[in-house]
């Protein structure tokens, strides 16, 4: 079950707004009554629940609040010289330079504006997965964090706190009452199918991530909190 809603609500209002806040105490309503329906039809002993969110998401500043980067007014640089560009929305962008204007393109752009960070494919940090499909273009425009056209917006720099989802479990495979170190969330799928007697497909997340969190599928029921240590991370 997905709720679309505290994450459209964040981009248009921004994530500490009030009515973002209404909208997690409508997604908080829907928790508990799965979990009362649970209780009600005797399944507490026999379910597992995991709640988890895709990405985090933070505040960003517009109107002045921050110096815009225009493209456009970069010298040497034309999106002339461009044969695709993706750059409207989020905090990043990607750039396709017409044949033998890569070079110039990325000199154009790299060291232009403080706030602007840009990469040639191959030399995006291995940490961000983010160099090796096909589909990636050959420059990559990364804005500062918190830089955006939204009131609200993700896909900043997975190190960035207010970037990290959460993770809550609760039923008889999960350990009761335990508070662990961050896993990253590609991990969250082998363990919904080693929870469901599935052979997972092909896939970047390791079970042995999130091994100690769970106890079988026999145990009573435990919760599970994950937290961040800002001091960390």
């Amino acid at each position: 079950m997905k709720q679309l809603g505290p994450d459209s609500t964040g981009h248009k209002y921004g994530p500490d707004s009030p009515q973002r806040r209404e909208m997690v105490k409508q997604v908080d309503r829907t928790v508990g009554y799965l979990r009362s329906s649970a209780e009600r039809n005797g399944l507490t002993n026999h379910l597992n629940i995991i709640i988890t969110a895709d990405h985090g998401m933070t505040t960003i500043f517009r109107n002045g609040l921050v110096e815009e980067i225009t493209l456009s007014k970069i010298k040497g640089f034309s999106f002339q010289d461009l044969v695709f560009h993706l750059v409207d929305y989020g905090p990043t962008g990607m750039l396709l330079p017409k044949e033998g204007r890569l070079e110039k393109v990325y000199n154009a752009l790299k060291g232009a504006h403080p706030h602007l960070h840009v990469y040639k494919k191959e030399e995006m940090p291995s940490r961000l997965h983010f160099k090796n499909n096909d589909r990636i273009l050959p420059i990559i425009l990364w804005w500062d964090y918190a830089l955006q056209v939204n009131k609200g917006e993700h896909g900043f720099d997975n190190e960035n706190m207010d970037m990290k989802p959460f993770f809550r479990a609760v039923g008889p495979a999960f350990r009761k009452n335990l508070e662990v170190e961050p896993f990253e969330t590609v991990n969250i799928y082998p363990l919904m199918c080693h929870l469901l007697d599935i052979t997972p497909e092909p896939n970047d997340g390791h079970l042995d991530a999130t091994r100690a969190i769970h106890v079988g599928k026999a145990a009573s029921q435990d919760l599970l909190i994950q937290s961040c240590n800002p001091n960390k991370w």
